[in-house]
């Protein structure tokens, strides 16, 4: 029986390891509700006319986002357009391979936040990338938002 080859080191085309890439800009995401049907990110409902950030993101950049959860359910954010990678979960360090679109932010326990710590790099194109809670009726009850990415130069 053939044995499999062995591989040192990732795979050609795999995603790069961005946790020694510069951060052009450090972002807070808190996810909370009022145990009802209102959900938010960073206090506010969803609003498309306003971007969660005022200060858009540069294409071609690398940001760092810590996702926060208050709530007593975990909430599985989910960035539309490019995977993001995974640096920690509750401070538990995670692989460098660990590239997602969808991360579970876990909940809150004994008041202190669940929290998930990305990497992301803004690459392909400029305007609305949206993020949201995947579970419907959190996204359809307000826990969506969106960053402006810009070209660099830009003043947005």
């Amino acid at each position: 029986m053939a044995t499999s080859p062995q591989i040192a080191g990732p795979l050609p085309g795999s995603e790069p390891d961005l946790s020694g890439e510069p951060i052009a800009q450090s972002r807070s995401v808190a996810l909370s509700d009022d145990g009802g049907n209102n959900f938010w990110i960073n206090g506010k409902l969803f609003d498309m006319n306003k971007p969660t950030f005022k200060k858009p993101a540069t294409l071609g950049t690398v940001e760092e986002w810590t996702l926060t959860n208050t709530s007593g359910h975990d909430h599985p954010f989910h960035l539309h357009i490019a995977p993001f990678q995974v640096l920690s979960v509750n401070g538990v360090a995670q692989h460098p391979a660990d590239y997602m679109d969808t991360v579970s932010v876990p909940h809150a326990v004994n008041g202190a936040a669940g929290k998930v710590v990305i990497r992301i790099r803004f690459s392909d194109f400029t305007g609305i990338w949206m993020f949201h809670c995947h579970i419907t009726g959190h996204e359809d009850n307000g826990m969506m938002g969106y960053v402006n990415v810009i070209a660099a130069g830009s003043s947005g």
